[in-house]
């Protein structure tokens, strides 16, 4: 036998043979079985390039690389293998695998061509652009079919889509645009497609809104130009750091937060119109308020009837006995703000004539033990029954706000030692120190007005009691007296030139003397007189100013008249000014603004007087009083159309005043829920 080497090379030789019949018989198949068919227009022109260069036709009709024969190798493959294996003396069985030659492939010219730069369609639509420099270069095969001259074998199918259009519009296109000139003319199609484009950008499409400030912000610039203005100092010698460029946006940044604020007082609104509380209950306990009245420091029957109902709430802490017959309830609802609702509960030692129903009878001693009649002709009556109702509703909608509610029922505020005596048992040693202090009283308005003023909103009272000496003596020898009658006398007609001589016009003040008193008998000169005096201030100079005025005055007359002694001056009560917290006014203001149909966020200044505030002055709190009305609304629009009329409608402290039930104390009870959801709502 030969040898295992001679016999390898032997069957390598022979299948190098076949490898290389076999590859050249297939040389012209391969191009017709690979790749995609050509479209007929092109199928001739293909043809006859093949037959000038074979070679280069069978590597660019192949899409990929050609595909080795059946052999496995070619027959250069073989011969390489064999010399290799002579050199290295390799007798291994096994065969060496060669791999295939690659061949770079192109993709024919009528599938890159981009279509005609001319059709608008094409150059709407980024997708049926091409760069031209697929379409150049020594391999690309003759000129690019035109757009014009797609055949249902090249047009795609938006171009199908535009031609069965156009055939349906009656447009006919030219079957080739290779036999005439490029013509900018559009088809009806077009134009009209490009007319709804344009008028679509010109109504939808704006300017980036970067644009527009920029824009602003020139034109700012320009009309601050100092060439074309004036010269302004502020303007044109600026110091270091100022700022003078406004950004435009900003200007329209408190429409947003002031509708957002409107929004979040319209749901404080909202929860408490769901929570409406059925008041026939509490207009029952008004009507016991007003028919069991009691005078200051007399307030205990009062005290423990607000107590009782307090309790039956079972929501509530209660403190009784603070600075006499006050108390407070405190209702602990989780973290947040402390607010304080202030009513006064005393009565006014008036004889009742209104005739009403529930019309008061009582009669009762004093703090001095004299017996008088008792009427509540101030509207406390109203202010205790709100606050119990409030203290209701807000304790049922407890799962709507957090923090903590303090109800103060203040007794003795007619004689305005009430507050004061509160601070100073210790209050706020038993509640919690308030965030804010809140309340209220009824005022000779419409019945349904909220009144409330930022600053000032009631004035300060000062009262006192003057003793002036004489000589007493017979009626009938008025020569060897002093007469002290006719000095009070003088006194009282000196005391009016104050304020229409002293005080500056455009301030708010008023000096008023209540009473006067001098002897017991007809034929009897006296010893000595005694004058009520009472002045109100909303300043504290214009304060000073009359008790200065005051002294000078009483004390000249008493000098002129040959007084014995001195005067004595003993000061009997003391409001302070009521001025509202500006920041807390304004919240609140935007909340009753939006609940109530009637309110005036600036309503006139009043003389009237309270000891309120002590609540929050002697703690440095804010503060917040507003009035309701609570004249009839018919009884009020006929004084009203009758002009001078309203002053006739008997007032606080008339022995005709008579508060129409409803709608004041629904508009009393929602003022003060409105105050407390608003700085307290989850």
């Amino acid at each position: 036998m030969g040898s295992p080497g001679a016999s390898k090379r032997k069957y390598e030789h022979d299948q190098s043979d076949r490898d290389a019949a076999t590859t050249t018989e297939d040389t012209g198949k391969r191009s017709r079985t690979i790749g995609p068919s050509l479209p007929p227009a092109l199928a001739e022109k293909s043809a006859s390039e093949d037959g000038s260069d074979s070679e280069s036709s069978d590597d660019s009709d192949d899409i990929g690389p050609s595909m080795p024969p059946a052999g496995g190798t070619q027959s250069g493959s073989a011969r390489a293998s064999r010399d290799i294996d002579d050199a290295v003396g390799n007798h291994s069985n096994e065969q060496q695998a060669v791999p295939p030659v690659s061949v770079q492939s192109r993709r024919d010219e009528w599938m890159l061509a981009p279509p005609d730069q001319g059709d608008w369609t094409s150059r709407v639509d980024p997708t049926k652009l091409r760069n031209r420099k697929f379409n150049t270069g020594r391999s690309a095969r003759g000129a690019p079919a035109s757009h014009d001259s797609s055949t249902p074998w090249t047009e795609t199918p938006e171009q199908k889509r535009r031609r069965l259009e156009n055939e349906v519009m009656g447009i006919q296109q030219p079957a080739s645009s290779a036999s005439r000139e490029p013509s900018s003319s559009k088809s009806a199609s077009d134009k009209l497609m490009e007319k709804r484009l344009q008028s679509y950008s010109d109504k939808s499409q704006r300017k980036a809104l970067y644009k527009e400030h920029q824009e602003t912000a020139n034109a700012d610039k320009e009309q601050d130009d100092p060439s074309a203005r004036p010269f302004d100092r502020e303007k044109d010698i600026a110091g270091p750091g100022t700022i003078k460029k406004k950004l435009s946006f900003i200007t329209y940044c408190p429409q947003y937060f002031q509708q957002a604020y409107t929004m979040a007082q319209a749901s404080v609104s909202n929860i408490l119109k769901s929570a409406s509380l059925d008041l026939g209950p509490y207009e029952e306990l008004y009507k016991y308020f007003h028919a069991h009245p009691e005078l200051s420091q007399r307030e205990e029957s009062t005290s423990q009837k607000v107590a009782a109902h307090l309790s039956q709430l079972n929501a509530y802490e209660i403190y009784i006995n603070i600075g006499g017959y006050g108390l407070a309830g405190v209702l602990r609802n989780g973290p947040g703000k402390t607010i304080l609702l202030r009513a006064d509960m005393d009565a006014l030692p008036v004889k009742e004539l209104t005739g009403l129903p529930y019309e008061s009878s009582v009669t009762m001693r004093d703090a001095e033990g004299v017996e008088k009649p008792v009427m509540h002709a101030c509207g406390h009556d109203m202010h205790m029954t709100c606050l119990l109702a409030a203290a209701e509703t807000l304790a049922n909608i407890r799962r709507a706000w957090s923090g903590t509610l303090i109800v103060l029922f203040q007794p003795d505020e007619e004689r305005g030692g009430g507050a004061q005596a509160m601070v100073d048992d210790g209050l706020y040693s038993k509640v919690p120190l308030p965030d804010y202090v809140f309340g209220q009283h009824v005022m000779r308005m419409r019945a349904g007005r909220v009144g409330l003023r930022p600053g000032t909103i009631m004035a300060a009272a000062d009262s006192l009691k003057i003793t002036v000496y004489g000589r007493g003596g017979h009626g009938s020898q008025p020569h060897q007296t002093v007469d002290p009658a006719l000095l009070a006398a003088h006194i009282v007609v000196r005391l009016q030139g104050i304020v229409s001589r002293e005080v500056d016009p455009s301030d708010l003040a008023v000096v008023t003397v209540g009473s006067l008193q001098a002897g017991q008998t007809e034929n009897i000169i006296a010893d000595k007189a005694e004058i009520g005096l009472d002045f109100r201030t909303v300043k504290l100079e214009t304060r000073q100013k009359i008790i200065s005025a005051i002294q000078r005055i009483v004390e000249a007359e008493c000098t002129a008249s040959g007084s014995p002694k001195r005067p004595v001056f003993t000061p009997t009560r003391r409001f302070p000014l009521t001025s509202n917290d500006e920041n807390v006014t304004s919240q609140l203001a935007a909340s009753f603004e939006t609940h109530f149909e009637d309110f005036d966020a600036d309503t006139p200044r009043t003389n009237i007087s309270e000891d309120f505030s002590i609540l929050g002055t002697s703690q440095d709190l804010p503060c917040c009083f507003w009035h309701i009305g609570c004249i009839d609304p018919e009884l009020w629009d006929k004084a009203q159309r009758g002009g001078s009329e309203i002053e006739e409608i008997p007032g606080n402290h008339s022995a005709l005043f008579a508060p129409v039930i409803q709608p004041t104390m629904r508009v009393g009870v929602d003022t003060l829920c409105l105050a407390v959801l608003t700085f307290l709502k989850k």
